[in-house]
């Protein structure tokens, strides 16, 4: 009897090793096949529907990118443009899948970034993802300088980098760079029609430059993986004379006050449009030479650093983080 215990006890302990083994093998090789390939997580305030989003998941999704890059999308199941860095706490979480890697959430973007990185799509899809890199948007308009308080598209990105640190960049196509200019207020002003197909390749084309800049800093093992912020500004038409320039805010002296646009309803309530915000040209040009939007009607590509716009970490170093994205300057943009 003794010596059945001992071989029973011999084979139970046997056998939750080599459970625990194959279980760290498992995880080894996802872990490698997850080092092979940039994971690349998207989300957006506009919506899962909305063509920025589908422009950036399809070039990402090309058979020679699937090779390099595996791209999750998490985005609200509905517009939630302005809503900033709200969070849904009063009510559950509905998450709906929408294709292969495809998610949708009745919830706000930072709740998108928020599911993403806590495993949800593990539980809800068995889906095992850790993002490398965050990229909100393409914003179905701009998002500039001081006008990103508010934004959506940009308080995911500021979410992923600051409290999950995960690098991150918020993209906005700026086809709509004129309303800023408007002497009345439109909502129903029509633009040129946004051209997201080039915008989503020209974040293809700065994406694979940072991947680079990562393989680097891989090889450097001295050198600590970088966290980065970025507010991207695309202009709607990219010409080849079109370059990446590093852009600061707009100075305060270029903003005008708007009127509220007051109106009635049929029933003779009272309404009222917000109104949008309003810059002085003239002003802009002489004082904010080198803001996101200047370089957008210069049209070119507007990349605005956003750590010494919220430094929260008193030892970080806003100026050196910035300056070390130079390099995305001098690279060719292919259109």
């Amino acid at each position: 009897k003794n010596l059945l215990k001992i071989i029973k006890f011999s084979l139970t302990n046997f056998f939750k090793i080599y459970k625990n083994f194959l279980i760290c093998y498992c995880l080894s090789t996802m872990n490698q096949t997850k080092s092979d390939k940039f994971n690349i997580l998207l989300t957006n305030d506009d919506g899962f529907n909305a063509d920025g989003i589908n422009a950036l998941f399809d070039v990402f999704n090309t058979p020679q990118n699937q090779q390099k890059y595996n791209v999750v999308a998490v985005a609200p199941n509905s517009n939630r443009s302005g809503i900033g860095t709200a969070l849904t706490l009063i009510s559950p979480i509905e998450i709906n899948k929408i294709k292969n890697n495809f998610y949708s959430l009745d919830a706000n973007p930072v709740d998108c970034v928020i599911t993403a990185m806590n495993g949800i799509l593990q539980q809800f899809d068995d889906l095992q993802f850790l993002p490398d890199l965050v990229i909100s948007g393409i914003n179905n308009g701009s998002n500039f300088s001081q006008t990103i308080w508010s934004s959506g598209t940009v308080s995911a990105a500021v979410y992923a980098s600051q409290v999950y640190q995960i690098p991150a960049l918020a993209v906005s196509l700026a086809y709509d760079v004129e309303r800023f200019f408007a002497k009345e207020f439109n909502y129903e002003e029509k633009y040129e029609s946004p051209n997201y197909q080039q915008a989503a390749q020209v974040i293809l084309n700065i994406v694979e430059n940072i991947t680079l800049q990562k393989q680097k800093q891989n090889q450097n093992q001295n050198q600590n993986q970088q966290n980065f912020l970025l507010n991207i500004n695309i202009p709607n038409q990219i010409n080849q004379n079109s370059k990446i320039k590093f852009c600061d805010f707009i100075k305060l002296d270029a903003f005008e006050r708007s009127k509220i646009l007051a109106t009635n309803s049929p029933r003779k309530s009272n309404l009222f449009w917000l109104p949008n915000i309003r810059l002085n040209r003239e002003i802009l040009l002489k004082n904010s030479q080198n803001s996101d939007i200047v370089a957008v009607l210069q049209n070119n590509i507007a990349i605005t650093p956003l750590f010494d716009k919220y430094d929260f970490d008193s030892d970080s170093d806003s100026n050196s983080n910035s300056n070390s994205f130079k390099y995305l300057e001098n690279i060719e943009i292919k259109i």
